[in-house]
């Protein structure tokens, strides 16, 4: 895998937190292959059933003056290709309540991903979630 894909991928991580977090939610959906799968606690997930329970869940964080932030670090590349790539990325995720000085913690993990080059540009096919305090 040459540098520039992996800066796609690394920038792909990157743009999952912005536009969650910034609540563009048809940036966050163009990041998914159209077949793409979410897991979470083992369950299999179609990312279009995800994508719209994340928008849910973030109109109404912004009706209750909660700013998510989600953190990803530590990204490793292990399995490359043409076509096909894997990483972990180990991530935490804050809320910023309004009117506190502070946000609090609420989940941490690792991610497990999948990537797949779609001819326009690499796409998740498939991440997992695993929580810590699962």
């Amino acid at each position: 895998m040459d540098t520039n894909d992996r800066q796609a991928i690394v920038d792909l991580i990157s743009q999952y937190s912005y536009s969650y977090d910034e609540n563009d939610m048809e940036m966050f959906k163009s990041l998914f292959d159209k077949d793409a799968v979410f897991s979470i606690g083992g369950n299999e997930i179609p990312a279009g059933n995800f994508i719209k329970a994340a928008a849910m869940t973030r109109n109404t964080h912004a009706q209750n003056g909660i700013q998510p932030r989600h953190y990803q670090a530590n990204t490793l590349i292990s399995e490359a290709g043409e076509s096909i790539a894997r990483a972990k990325t180990i991530f935490f995720v804050v809320y910023q309540h309004a009117g506190k000085p502070c946000p609090d913690i609420v989940h941490s993990g690792i991610y497990s991903d999948e990537f797949r080059n779609t001819g326009q540009g690499w796409k998740f096919s498939r991440r997992a979630i695993k929580l810590d305090h699962q």
